[in-house]
């Protein structure tokens, strides 16, 4: 889909594993999902508030419905 430095690639692409009794086993995210939304998606599940001023998008509810 393009090369480094190509406009929607980012430049670096991480597979990641996620365990959750809530996410459907064997599925695929194919969104987009920046390293600072872990901030929000993390502190989601831990009770807390982010203010939105914070460069970080909770990401759990696009988490729980995969694409497949």
């Amino acid at each position: 889909r393009g090369t480094k430095g190509y406009g929607l690639l980012g430049g670096v692409q991480t597979p990641t594993v996620i365990k959750s009794a809530e996410i459907s086993p064997n599925s695929t995210f194919e969104g987009i999902f920046h390293i600072t939304d872990w901030f929000s998606t993390i502190a989601e599940f831990a009770g807390y508030s982010v203010p939105p001023e914070e460069d970080s998008i909770n990401q759990y509810e696009a988490l729980k419905e995969p694409i497949y």
